[in-house]
């Protein structure tokens, strides 16, 4: 099992003083449903600990198809991969489940683990 060491998110927006996330060698893909700052700072975090490490750490991001566009370009640019889903709790959920199972990824959820 992987571990996640969590921080207390600062800010408005995601910098490196700013990490949700600082994932160990074990944790190879993570997986969130977010449409705001939790978005970027896994992608984020996922990207540093690729740099950081010897495994290959992605993050698969599911947002809801109207996420703000700023938002959207804020996880591509840290390198996270996005699915777009409808705009309901329920389809954010059921498709990052989905996800987890089938690739055998980790769920961060977006506001319980801190």
């Amino acid at each position: 099992n992987a571990t996640l060491h969590l921080v207390e998110e600062l800010g408005g927006r995601t910098q490196k003083d700013d990490q949700k996330g600082i994932m160990d060698e074990n944790a190879i893909h993570l997986v969130t449903h977010s449409s705001g700052n939790h978005a970027g700072a896994l992608a984020l975090a996922a990207r540093l600990a690729s740099k950081t490490s010897d495994s290959d750490v992605r993050a698969t991001i599911v947002m809801p198809e109207n996420a703000p566009t700023i938002k959207v370009n804020g996880v591509r640019g840290f390198g996270g991969n996005i699915v777009f889903v409808e705009s309901t709790n329920e389809a954010r959920e059921e498709m990052a489940d989905k996800i987890v199972e089938e690739d055998n990824a980790h769920f961060i959820h977006p506001s319980e683990n801190i």
